[in-house]
């Protein structure tokens, strides 16, 4: 998705809308020089910057809850990312390891007989670099595509922890064709070796636990526990 740009309505330059506009607030210091404070268009102005005021002091943090500050200036919150970014990189390294332990990466092929007993097999097309964390270790961020069907638009997905290292149910799986270990090694992101490709993400998403410090009965008590997550991959 496209990010949006601003546009000045005073102005219309983007990056900055009319709040912001460095003309708008000329233009309004002109006007008090003429007309003074009681000026309408003067009075509008201090008006909505004295609200902007008592809202940033009334205003809490959705992650911490604490008043006086967003997201944006949370200390609690840099802090949680950073202990977590800082153990996902060991995680992600362990990953990468087994990855090249196992021969897994672009053009690796799969043999698999599923449960009716059909054999197939699946070439490797792609990986979710920004999916794969220590917070998930099941997660399907492995692209595949049966080679039968390589000009079709589908796109299956694995997990490296329970279909590969482990048991994924109602099929067994078996590399056929590995990728080379320095192959896969230099494929990797270097955002995704220091731990910040898709750390905002992570703590943007509602659905992950540690999005707020928020509890269930609604007080901020649930402090980051980043020892909580593993750093080995799961082999099942």
């Amino acid at each position: 998705m496209r990010k949006r740009t601003v546009r000045c309505s005073h102005c219309y330059q983007s990056g900055h809308n009319k709040s912001s506009c460095p003309e708008y607030k000329k233009r309004i210091e002109s006007l008090r020089d003429l007309y003074g404070d009681d000026d309408a268009r003067v009075r509008a102005y201090d008006d909505k910057k004295s609200r902007k005021r008592a809202a940033a002091k009334t205003r809490k943090c959705t992650y911490c809850g604490e008043p006086g500050h967003n997201r944006a200036g949370c200390a609690k919150l840099k802090a949680s990312m950073e202990a977590y970014r800082s153990r996902n990189v060991v995680y992600r390294a362990n990953v990468i390891a087994t990855m090249a332990q196992y021969g897994i990466g672009l053009g690796t092929l799969i043999n698999t007989t599923d449960y009716w007993g059909d054999d197939k097999t699946f070439m490797v097309v792609g990986i979710d670099w920004d999916q794969i964390n220590m917070s998930t270790p099941n997660g399907n961020w492995i692209k595949v595509k049966n080679i039968r069907e390589l000009p079709s638009n589908y796109v299956g997905r694995l997990s490296l922890a329970s279909s590969i290292t482990g048991t994924n149910y109602g099929s067994d799986w078996s590399v056929a064709v590995e990728a080379s270990a320095e192959r896969i090694r230099a494929s990797a992101p270097a955002e995704f070796l220091d731990g910040s490709l898709g750390l905002k993400s992570l703590f943007k998403d509602k659905n992950n636990t540690f999005h707020t410090m928020r509890d269930h009965w609604g007080d901020y008590v649930d402090n980051f526990d980043v020892e909580k997550y593993s750093t080995s991959v799961y082999r099942g």
